[in-house]
């Protein structure tokens, strides 16, 4: 890595990447073996100024975060009919993620053969012990801006880690963040549903075995669009929708009863945790419950993502940046059972 940026500030103007103040980034120190500094995830904002400073306000998941419950309960308008209707549930988050900020990070930023140069220098208890650097690609997009490490975009799905070109000094590994010059606020969910951006999803991800090394994969599908969702009853802050894809959920009765191809698919709850741009999905196979006609809500091994808004610089909806920990639990007592089982990884669902 380069030598870190330890200038103080001063009166040069140094231009914002991508052109662009606010970002919402997700970061990932996903390793290939769970060893010391261990896998994790962040997600939050890097706010960038033109005197070359730079804060990072994030919140920090790692250590087996639980699934816990939030505030808002996901029901469909009465004028949705089975099978199209998920149950009326309690929308999970990520523990932490409906908490006030993990941290907050303070440093410099400048530029390096074209890719932006990140040296974070302390937090808000002191000066870090060493700086950590980061080198970011910068790709302007009209009235958004990307950031990403160099190993984060690709059609393959093998992931390089560490990333080449280096990615970080320390133990982050890989990252993507969207910028633009809009306000850290939500998007309400009426004006998101009335948006309805075609996205596409890219997630690199880390899933644990017991012995050797984890491999660090990459997916990419298509994402619903979301004029297929439902707003949620009484002007509740979510969106919720059965989609009736069943590739990759288990069969019922031990693996004896197929999918009903009519009745199952995936459940899926999105909620606004109602401060800065933070939102919350979950989502489940309908397989997990015993009756199809009698859905009840699935609690144990459901996808829980933390998400922030892609928001442009005219406040348009252009998706999310986020990250995903779906740790295994036992489903009767929800507690952690499994490392084989967990799935740490940072993506985007983004209008490109």
């Amino acid at each position: 890595m380069l030598q870190p940026l330890l200038a103080t500030k001063g009166s040069a103007t140094i231009p914002l990447p991508g052109g662009k103040a606010n970002y919402v980034v997700a970061v990932g120190g996903l390793s290939t073996q769970r060893i010391d500094p261990g896998v994790w995830v962040r997600i939050g904002y890097y706010v960038f100024s033109t005197d070359g400073a730079v804060t990072h306000t994030y919140w920090r998941l790692d250590d087996h975060p639980a699934r816990v419950d939030t505030k808002i309960v996901g029901d469909c308008p009465p004028s949705v009919e089975q099978p199209d209707r998920p149950p009326s549930c309690v929308i999970q988050t990520l523990q932490g993620f409906n908490a006030p900020a993990s941290g907050t990070m303070f440093g410099r930023f400048n530029y390096y053969k074209k890719r932006l140069h990140i040296t974070w220098l302390r937090t808000r208890k002191g000066d870090l012990r060493r700086p950590l650097q980061e080198l970011w690609n910068v790709e302007p997009k009209g009235a958004l801006a990307r950031i990403v490490s160099s190993n984060f975009s690709g059609r393959g799905t093998a992931v390089t880690v560490p990333s080449k070109p280096s990615f970080s000094s320390y133990s982050a590994t890989v990252g993507v963040g969207w910028g633009s010059n809009a306000a850290l606020r939500s998007v309400p969910f009426p004006m998101v549903q009335q948006q309805s951006p075609a996205l596409t999803q890219t997630w690199v991800g880390w899933q644990g075995i017991h012995k050797g090394r984890s491999p660090v994969s990459r997916a990419q599908a298509s994402f619903d669009l979301l004029r297929g969702w439902n707003l949620c009853t009484n002007g509740a802050p979510c969106m919720l929708v059965m989609d009736h894809n069943t590739n990759g959920c288990d069969w019922r009765n031990n693996g004896k009863t197929p999918p009903d191809p009519v009745l199952d698919g995936r459940a899926w709850y999105l909620g606004d945790l109602g401060a800065g741009r933070r939102n919350t999905m979950a989502f489940w196979c309908t397989t997990h419950v015993p009756d199809p006609k009698n859905l009840t809500c699935y609690r144990a091994n459901n996808h829980v993502r933390a998400l922030m808004q892609i928001v442009d610089d005219h406040g348009l909806f252009r998706g999310w940046v986020g990250t995903e920990v779906s740790i295994s639990v036992n489903p009767k007592t929800l507690e952690w059972n499994n490392p084989e089982g967990d799935t740490f990884a940072v993506g985007e669902i983004a209008s490109k």
